[in-house]
């Protein structure tokens, strides 16, 4: 399964990940295919059944950073998420 650019293993696979760090402005991928701009919230993590990338939209982003807390952030499937182009 493909996810995203370096080489990084799983339980019984390899997976192609880019290096997406948190604060990364990146577009995640929805189930009707449209792509959506959102934060990373985290690096590529192992999820109970394939790799996610924790993702929140720009302003729940900013909302927490002018706060002082951690955003709230959903799990997104690593595959579906890349990095935004400037």
């Amino acid at each position: 399964m493909e996810v995203l650019g370096t080489p990084v293993a799983w339980p019984s696979e390899v997976i192609s990940v880019t290096r997406v760090q948190r604060g990364d402005q990146v577009l995640a991928r929805s189930a009707l295919g449209e792509d959506v701009p959102m934060r990373a919230v985290s690096e590529v993590e192992k999820g109970d059944k394939f790799p996610i990338i924790w993702v929140c939209p720009e302003e729940e982003w900013q909302s927490a950073e002018a706060e002082g807390r951690e955003p709230s952030a959903d799990p997104w499937p690593a595959d579906a998420v890349r990095e935004a182009v400037a």
